[in-house]
């Protein structure tokens, strides 16, 4: 009886551990497959920064002014992240992590000198920010990106689809 009752015990065993390593498994394909399904392939603008639950920067507050019409995109492709900052293109690597994990490193840009600097958030911030990105979100058609700033306050970065005018 003992030896049935521990064989069965093992078997019960073995199976919530398959079970165990097949959900965390899906967990992990799941968080990627939303980003390639719902990140990828969208050009995205910043609309807003907000510091320690702050509004920070607002992008609505610039929509008058057409030089500052299609600042702070970014558009992810296989490895690899390209945008616009103000007035800057950049590019450079990406790498997913598991449970939402995302950092950028090394971005490279173009020189160009600005004719003006949006309010709330200049480029070399927009890349200093980019650069502690940890972590990202999808909710309801906006891309969130979880960062710290240089004294260590929670920032969330919010992009929307970015809408290009004709």
């Amino acid at each position: 009886m003992n030896i049935k009752k521990a064989t069965v015990l093992t078997a019960v065993i073995a199976v919530c551990g398959f079970l165990f390593a097949a959900c965390s498994a899906s967990k992990t394909v799941k968080n990627e497959g939303d980003f390639n399904n719902d990140v990828k392939g969208t050009i995205w603008q910043l609309s807003q920064v907000k510091t320690a639950g702050k509004v920070t920067f607002d992008h609505a507050n610039l929509k008058q002014d057409e030089y500052f019409r299609d600042i702070y995109t970014l558009q992810f492709s296989e490895d690899r992240v390209s945008g616009k900052a103000a007035p800057n293109r950049y590019f450079g690597p990406f790498t997913l992590g598991e449970k939402n994990e995302i950092s950028f490193k090394h971005f490279g840009s173009t020189m160009m000198m600005g004719i003006k600097t949006p309010e709330g958030l200049a480029e070399h911030e927009y890349f200093q920010l980019m650069s502690k990105v940890y972590q990202w979100s999808y909710s309801k058609g906006q891309l969130f990106l979880y960062a710290k700033n240089n004294n260590d306050e929670k920032v969330l970065l919010i992009f929307n689809p970015f809408e290009q005018q004709q």
